[in-house]
């Protein structure tokens, strides 16, 4: 049965025909199609990357058309020199439980921590200060009262998130501007070190780069974020006032996830 509890997204559209035949098929049965099936399934020509590089068809919830077939519980195994794809049935699940989850935002803390040791903040060309990262970021607290949470986060203060979010009837309760991503990035944690306790696990499809992660039942209300940044004892490090802003002239790499800055 398909899975319509996880909104579809623009990309994921064109493939929807695949989803819905992939759906005609017995669980017990695998199913191979062509490149040139699929092109007819889903009426439109597959992209170029799709017939050249195989992890194209991983099946990545970050790439919403693998979540057409994922809908279904189908994995997809392609031969790019047959041209063929096998669909094979498969429940997805995602290791995104609490425990997972904690131990991703305790490592993340903690390259923030390293990051706001340096002697004195990136400078010049590298891509931390080209994305931003050492550029003013808000952390806010918002009610998502038609869901009956609340969820902290974090934004750049030149970036619409916050105003996209409000505009989907989600009510703005706390907002702090701090120095850079970094130092925001350590009072969103220490938000969510209190609300473990009525965390949400988010949906198997979740990437958290929406902000999947970090809502818990409202139940729990969080404390002014004014309050938890006074008693924060990483306001000494070195550079947890130090800002960089990109040149005029840099542009910033609008595909990238501040959360990836932890391997760069």
């Amino acid at each position: 049965m398909r899975d319509e509890s996880w909104p579809i997204a623009r990309s994921e559209r064109a493939f929807v025909p695949l989803t819905e035949y992939l759906e005609t098929v017995d669980d017990e049965e695998d199913l191979v199609l062509t490149f040139d099936e699929i092109t007819r399934i889903i009426s439109r020509d597959l992209p170029t990357q799709a017939r050249t590089d195989d992890a194209w068809w991983g099946s990545d919830p970050r790439h919403p058309y693998a979540v057409a077939w994922l809908r279904v519980d189908r994995r997809a195994y392609v031969d790019l020199d047959a041209e063929t794809v096998t669909f094979t049935h498969e429940v997805f699940e995602r290791n995104n439980g609490i425990d997972a989850t904690r131990a991703m935002r305790v490592s993340w803390a903690n390259y923030a921590r390293s990051s706001l040791s340096r002697e004195e903040p990136l400078s010049g060309n590298h891509p931390h200060v080209l994305n931003g990262y050492w550029e003013p970021h808000d952390v806010y607290v918002l009610r998502l009262a038609c869901e009956g949470m609340y969820k902290v986060g974090i934004s750049r203060i030149d970036a619409n998130r916050i105003v996209e979010l409000s505009e989907r009837g989600v009510t703005l309760v706390d907002r702090i501007q701090l120095a850079n991503q970094w130092a925001a990035k350590i009072l969103e944690f220490t938000v969510l070190e209190l609300a473990w306790e009525a965390w949400v696990r988010p949906h198997r499809f979740s990437t958290g780069r929406k902000g999947e992660t970090e809502r818990w039942l409202d139940w729990l209300v969080p404390p002014a974020l004014e309050d938890l940044l006074e008693a924060l004892e990483e306001r000494n490090l070195p550079c947890w006032n130090a800002t960089t802003y990109r040149d005029s002239g840099a542009k910033l790499d609008e595909g990238s996830d501040p959360d990836d800055a932890r391997g760069e």
